[in-house]
């Protein structure tokens, strides 16, 4: 670094000009030769691939252990789910309108030995049931398309189950064009691992929010200070305190249930044959938010007897209880779809997409909302065909939002993407030639936080009818 600073200064001081300086200026305009010294000395301490060292490494890292202290990184999961629907469709038996009813059974039997779950002593295994009815008629000469609908769902382990109705109508106001309201309260339940999850990612704990879950956990972690402990759920929610101003985090947290969320839509569509446009406007309220709130978890024993003390000595270990968030929130958003023919030949078709939240997610948050959602996203494609062959692109842009999970937040930049395909058509060969590419000429982005960048695909191939 030294030696930098003063080729930097150096140039300066002669009358030159610094910023176009390069690193690879102090080394002849290459630094191949210190990379070479370097991977000389670096590469021996490497393990070899197919030797002894190397593949008891990789048994190492892929070993579930008893003890319960995070070695290894295999996760097992031989869970099951069986499925039982069952809808009867009344057709026109009522004059008053079609009925539809319905009934849904499902049972799970989750197994992943303790490695994701807290399951080390049996597979988890519940149930849950829901049933519906709709009625859908036609009102004032069919002037009016009226749905509704009422549906129930209950989990066995959490508490309360749910209701959920819903009202649509529909105006007719032609043959091709009408006007469409509707609201609904619709709901989300807690996931397997919102439930029952119980994995340290050695950043922090991941617990899930039930109540049984909480009553099964039992974990040795490393504390921050290196120091072992066994954590139950119960001292997790009896002793958590909020990440920064360690205040009491207790009220609320775990206890998971489902989300509820209340909707309002109103659309209008047009439609010809070279022409549609298909325009809708939303607004929803989320009450109960599921979301996993990050907090700190103090070992106060006689030496740290205050949350204050014991996190100033790293007696502490962090967690992330899947709970529900606090306060209200709401989202609103537009849409505008549209497609038509700008010739016999080529038709197009453009979707705008504008979804806004009153709730702003920040990296400091301790709740893991995970709206995920830019605010502006925008589809377009073209379609060209004549005779044998076929030409078809397609662009997409999202603008930048800031993206929340479990293991990572991140900020996923603004992206545009273009794919482009052409197809040729052989029948002499009962083949079709394909060339095109993904992302083409495009840089290359990511779509997730921690995951890897996706770059672009370029291909050709023959597609081969064997009949």
């Amino acid at each position: 670094l030294g030696d930098i600073g003063n080729h930097i200064m150096g140039t300066a001081l002669g009358g030159g000009d610094p910023t176009p300086l390069k690193f690879n200026d102090l080394f002849g305009g290459s630094t191949a030769l210190a990379h070479n010294n370097a991977r000389a000395v670096a590469d021996p301490l490497l393990l070899q691939p197919g030797t002894a060292a190397f593949n008891n490494a990789v048994d190492a890292a892929t070993l579930s252990t008893a003890d319960n202290l995070g070695v290894g990184a295999r996760i097992q999961d031989i869970s099951k789910v069986y499925n039982y629907e069952v809808d009867y469709d009344f057709g026109d038996k009522f004059s008053f309108g079609n009925v539809i009813v319905g009934a849904q059974f499902k049972n799970f039997d989750l197994n992943t030995g303790g490695t994701l779950y807290t399951d080390e002593d049996g597979p988890i295994k519940y149930s849950q049931y829901g049933a519906y009815a709709q009625l859908k008629t036609d009102l004032f000469d069919d002037f009016i398309s009226l749905t509704t609908s009422m549906r129930y769902d209950k989990v066995e382990v959490l508490d309360v189950g749910n209701v959920t109705p819903k009202l649509a109508l529909l105006f007719n106001l032609s043959e091709n064009k009408n006007i469409r309201l509707s609201a609904q309260q619709g709901f989300r339940n807690p996931t397997n691992q919102d439930m029952f999850i119980g994995y340290n990612t050695s950043a922090a704990v991941i617990l899930g929010g039930t109540q049984s879950n909480i009553d099964r956990f039992s974990k040795t972690v490393l504390l921050e200070n290196g120091e072992p402990y066994n954590y139950t759920g119960k001292y997790v929610i009896d002793n958590a305190v909020e990440i920064g101003t360690l205040a009491d985090a207790t009220n609320g947290l775990g206890n998971v249930k489902a989300e509820v969320v209340t909707s309002y839509e109103v659309g209008y569509r047009y439609n010809t044959p070279k022409f549609t446009v298909d325009i809708s406007a939303y607004m929803s309220k989320y009450v109960d938010k599921i979301a996993g709130k990050f907090v700190f978890v103090p070992v106060m024993e006689s030496a740290y007897n205050t949350p204050a003390a014991a996190v100033a000595a790293d007696s502490y270990y962090t967690f992330q209880v899947d709970s529900n968030f606090n306060d209200e929130f709401q989202t609103s958003g537009i849409n505008i779809e549209t497609t038509f023919s700008l010739s016999n030949n080529l038709s197009a078709n453009l979707i705008y997409e504008y979804n806004k939240t009153d709730y702003v997610a920040k990296p400091s948050d301790s709740y893991i909302i995970a709206w995920n959602t830019p605010e502006n996203r925008i589809k377009a494609g073209l379609n060209y065909t004549s005779g044998k062959l076929s030409l078809g692109a397609n662009a997409r842009y999202n603008s930048e939002y800031f993206y929340q999970s479990s293991y990572v937040n991140g900020t996923i930049e603004a992206n545009t993407i273009i794919d482009a395909k052409l197809s040729y058509d052989l029948p002499s060969l009962k083949s079709i030639l394909e060339i095109g590419g993904n992302n083409i000429g495009g840089d290359n982005y990511v779509s997730i936080p921690g995951a890897g960048l996706i770059g672009s695909i370029y291909y050709a191939g023959l597609r081969i009818n064997l009949q």
